[in-house]
């Protein structure tokens, strides 16, 4: 079980991680495998207990066939706690005869023969039902986690599509100024050559004038 768990770990999907997509998948699958066996081998001892304590039932009517449901009951408790000697000295004295008695020492060694073994399902129940809460628990916090680096990439995808629009549109702004700035430059070319002109035509005559009279 603390293998599996390790194993459970190490293919958490971390934003780290470029194949987080499938990461994601694999440990979603992984993991439900594994609470599925869990919650079955849970089923499975549980049922077995049941049917050991049935069969422990069984043996103590044919012991003691006038024992009532609640003496039952508490015999069954008694023995699955470990207290084989209490439940042999209300057995053996609930009975007579030593057929009777035969019977009665032949279910306590059955009852505590099958004591270990329901102790150590009981056990396991637990531990199985731990380990079940504590895989439920990982889960709906690597939900959170993935939630988040989902998030946090879509934010990240976003940013970059609107940096990649933003230098689009630096681009076209820069090549529209360049652009403005040589009209500009070429318009005052053309003032200054207009102007020349005008300079140029304003004082010829003038100047022939003065070359005619001299």
């Amino acid at each position: 079980m603390t293998q599996v768990k390790q194993r459970l770990k190490e293919i958490e999907p971390t934003s780290r991680h470029t194949d987080l997509a499938m990461r994601k998948n694999t440990f979603s699958a992984v993991t439900k495998q594994f609470m599925d066996a869990i919650e079955h081998h849970r089923r499975v001892a549980i049922d077995f207990q049941k049917a050991e304590s049935q069969q422990l039932e069984r043996q103590i009517k044919i012991a003691n066939p006038n024992a009532t449901p609640q003496e039952i009951e508490q015999a069954i408790a008694q023995a699955e706690q470990g207290r084989g000697a209490v439940f042999a000295q209300q057995l053996m004295q609930s009975v007579g005869g030593e057929y009777r008695r035969q019977q009665a020492q032949n279910t306590l060694d059955a009852v505590q023969e099958r004591h270990e073994d329901i102790r150590r399902l009981a056990k396991s129940v637990q531990e199985l039902s731990v380990l079940f809460e504590e895989m439920q628990s990982m889960l709906e916090s690597q939900a959170k986690v993935l939630d988040q680096i989902e998030t946090s990439a879509i934010e990240t995808n976003n940013q970059l599509e609107a940096g990649t629009q933003y230098i689009e549109k630096a681009k076209k702004s820069a090549l529209s100024t360049r652009r403005n700035k040589f009209i500009c430059l070429g318009i005052f070319l053309v003032i200054i050559i207009i102007i020349i002109i005008v300079l140029a035509v304003k004082f010829a005559p003038s100047h022939n004038n003065n070359s005619q009279s001299q």
